[in-house]
């Protein structure tokens, strides 16, 4: 082909390119070459990688807690308390940090709460984040930056689990108080029509009630004994 009659086209993907990265982007490049060096922040031993899992906890700890109450005051209109375990050991051996919020209707329901939460499995070769109901993320952080940058995932996390805790339930948004005090969240248009039993699906439809606890929570029974 001519000189004259090559494309000068710009790349579709220049722009992505030199787009900044999004933090999204940069803890999933940390977390790929971790698992192509088999470190985890330069780390290579298990002793060395619990060691920098304990410190991001408390790193984590503020953002976790904040999606939490963020739930909390929107959608449970402050009855809710949000607790932390701060790290211990899990069931498997490995260390992990849970943060749980708990509500009155939920409790008398018998559902479990919304949780976030931090582990190192035994058998990994670095930690991840997972919800009650949802999981795994990757859990590479190494200072605060990183850390207020999961803050977003958190979000997502804790709005997945109280999702599917409605849904355990048979789609019962009586657990949620600001959804029987009417406040749907909708800027416009008509807002969702609740049935009395206060049972709706994604379109708005009441529903019937199905058995509770239909989904499998990640979080064993035996590790809220």
């Amino acid at each position: 082909m001519s000189a004259s009659t090559q494309s000068t086209s710009p790349s579709p993907t220049a722009g992505i390119i030199q787009a900044p990265r999004p933090a999204s982007a940069s803890a999933l490049l940390r977390h790929f070459a971790d698992l192509r060096d088999g470190t985890h922040g330069g780390a290579r031993s298990r002793r060395d990688k619990e060691r920098l899992f304990a410190a991001a906890v408390p790193l984590l700890d503020p953002h976790a807690r904040q999606a939490l109450e963020e739930i909390n005051t929107c959608l449970l209109l402050g009855t809710g308390e949000v607790t932390a375990t701060g790290v211990r050991q899990s069931a498997d051996g490995g260390p992990e940090a849970l943060w749980a919020l708990t509500w009155p209707e939920q409790q008398a329901a018998g559902i479990k709460p919304i949780v976030i939460r931090a582990y190192f499995g035994a058998g990994f070769a670095h930690p991840h984040l997972q919800s009650g109901t949802v999981g795994d993320w990757p859990l590479n952080v190494f200072d605060e930056e990183q850390a207020a940058a999961e803050l977003p995932t958190l979000r997502a996390m804790a709005a997945a689990d109280v999702h599917n805790l409605v849904f355990q339930l048979g789609g019962d948004v009586r657990i949620i108080p600001a959804t029987v005090k009417g406040l749907t969240g909708k800027e416009d248009g008509a807002p969702h029509r609740v049935s009395a039993e206060g049972k709706v699906d994604h379109r708005g439809q009441t529903v019937v009630a199905n058995s509770r606890n239909t989904t499998n929570p990640v979080i064993s029974e035996e590790e809220w004994s």
